[in-house]
């Protein structure tokens, strides 16, 4: 390549360059919605109903799971986990004296590690604690 000839270089004269993807090309993902999504023909209950592959799949699973397949069974299991509805959390329970006592220390230990606490931290135990001198910790302040 001569530096003062211009028009040579990568493409010459008479040569197809490439425009990219053609249309007809598909990614995985839609290819995979058009497999998935297809309505196809299913038998129940003796007629023939149109629904979409995933639910025919989705149904063949279940009926095998049921009859007793055992791999058929842990598909559907780990298929449905992520769908399970979050349970509902009980009510706090009230702290008993020693887990309060194992909290405070926490807490004070956690002071002394970190200067000014966790305001969170020291929101939860609010008033219930105070700082015994003789034995250099807290104490569970005694309800009132």
């Amino acid at each position: 390549m001569m530096e003062g000839d211009a028009k040579s270089g990568q493409f010459a004269p008479g040569h197809k360059r490439s425009k990219g993807r053609s249309k007809s090309a598909k990614n995985v993902r839609t290819i995979a919605r058009e497999v998935f999504f297809e309505r196809m023909p299913y038998r129940k209950n003796g007629k023939s109903i149109k629904f979409e592959a995933l639910k025919i799949m989705s149904l063949r699973m279940r009926a095998a799971a049921l009859n007793g397949d055992r791999h058929a069974t842990m598909n559907v299991v780990s298929i449905l986990l992520p769908f399970e509805p979050p349970e509902q959390e009980a009510a706090p329970a009230e702290l008993t004296e020693a887990k309060q006592q194992v909290l405070s220390n926490f807490l004070a230990m956690q002071e002394m590690l970190l200067p000014g606490g966790s305001k969170r931290a020291r929101s939860i135990i609010g008033g219930l604690r105070r700082f015994d001198r003789a034995s250099r910790r807290f104490r569970v302040r005694a309800p009132s």
